[in-house]
């Protein structure tokens, strides 16, 4: 069986243009199936350790309205230190 549990990341870019020492993080997704099992937390902790060892200062989190709003995704996000930040589904952490 092939793994389905992924977080993809990349550096962020905004009407063209690289914003400096930023990163994106546009998707995570663990297979239902396997959800509540710490998945989604290693594999966010992975990436934000990447993410920071590859020296970007700030990271961008994006989700649909509906996911970010959702309080466990939402309370699930805020334990791995992002916040909101009032723009849409936006979320973010600082390092």
């Amino acid at each position: 069986m092939t793994d389905l549990n992924y977080c993809s990341w990349s550096k962020c870019i905004e009407d063209g243009v690289t914003i400096e020492k930023t990163a994106l993080i546009s998707k995570l997704f663990v297979d239902e199936t396997m959800r509540g099992n710490g998945i989604g937390r290693e594999l966010m902790i992975s990436a934000l350790e990447e993410i920071k060892s590859e020296g970007f200062e700030k990271v961008i989190l994006w989700a649909e309205d509906t996911e970010i709003h959702n309080t466990c995704l939402s309370s699930f996000y805020e334990s791995l230190g992002f916040e909101e930040t009032g723009v849409g589904a936006e979320m973010e952490i600082i390092f």
